[in-house]
């Protein structure tokens, strides 16, 4: 091979790679973040209604759905770890799940989920709370969210 042939190749390489390697410093892009409330199990997607106000007798678990841009698309599957912060209105921490998510290689965009509460609705108390989102203990965001009595008009 004359090196003419090679450079050629290497420089090839460096064009289609290059923005991929430099993208790739952050392993995901925060979009968005979501809340609705479910029980144990998440609702399908198509199921959810997204809001930051929730009654308190009909309230069981609060979900986020981070919505995130995976930089390693088409480069390799991405392993992210997730850490969830639920407050209460106090300030105080009541719940903090850490999750492990697997981003295939040719999702370009990911939908990551969970949450927090109870099997039985009626267990939030009413206040204000906070819930910040860290993947790979980088902060992505703080969302916050109420918990309102029943006689509470919207």
């Amino acid at each position: 091979m004359n090196n003419f042939f090679k450079i050629s190749v290497f420089i090839s390489l460096v064009i289609v790679l290059f923005p991929a390697l430099l993208r790739a410093q952050n392993d995901v892009d925060f979009m968005t973040v979501k809340l609705f409330q479910t029980g144990y199990e998440a609702l399908p997607q198509s199921e959810r209604f997204y809001t930051t106000h929730f009654l308190k007798s009909t309230t069981k678990y609060i979900f986020y759905e981070a919505i995130v841009r995976n930089n390693l698309y088409y480069v390799k599957s991405n392993n992210v770890k997730v850490y969830a912060e639920f407050y209460k209105s106090d300030g105080s921490i009541m719940g903090d799940p850490v999750l492990e998510y697997t981003i295939p290689s040719d999702w370009e965009t990911a939908y990551l989920w969970h949450g927090w509460g109870w099997n039985e609705p009626g267990n939030w108390d009413p206040g204000r709370y906070k819930l910040v989102l860290y993947i790979d203990h980088q902060k992505l965001t703080e969302i916050y969210f109420t918990i309102y009595d029943d006689d509470w008009d919207f």
